[in-house]
């Protein structure tokens, strides 16, 4: 009984409220994405590390020579309750053209490969019709769903 009472108060603190035309965090909570542009915050679900997520597929990009965490290879995680016409999700979609733009720099104006799983694909579907054709054709070397 206490493990499920635990779980449903966990439960009810990602729940949102809908106030004023938008969504928030409820009262007393506050949730966030971790590391945007580094890769912890894809590679478990957790800061401990219990549950991992992404970390295989960090640690195979890992093991092939030239990729570096946080330079080369970057992760943009966002906070799926939010859809992308929400606040969040226009301030996500503004932080992730300038995470493409800043990672083509730094990396000697290459174009970027964009892997994205599951809502992150919706979230990218928005993101593409934001830009220009321009836009993608110099910072966009490929598009990969899964």
């Amino acid at each position: 009984k206490q493990w499920y009472q635990r779980r449903v108060r966990g439960v009810d603190n990602m729940l949102l409220n809908y106030t004023d035309n938008t969504f928030q965090d409820r009262d007393g909570v506050r949730t966030r994405v971790n590391d945007f542009g580094g890769t912890t915050g894809i590679e478990a679900l957790d800061k401990n590390g219990y549950y991992p997520y992404f970390k295989a597929m960090v640690d195979g990009f890992m093991a092939i020579p030239g990729y570096q965490k946080g330079v080369s290879l970057r992760a943009a995680p966002y906070d799926f309750r939010y859809g992308s016409n929400s606040p969040v999700g226009k301030l996500y979609l503004t932080n992730l053209k300038k995470l493409i733009e800043e990672t083509y720099e730094i990396n000697g104006q290459k174009k970027v490969n964009i892997v994205a799983h599951s809502m992150g694909n919706i979230y990218m579907l928005q993101f593409f019709k934001q830009v220009s054709k321009y836009w993608k054709n110099k910072y966009i070397k490929r598009y990969i769903a899964i």
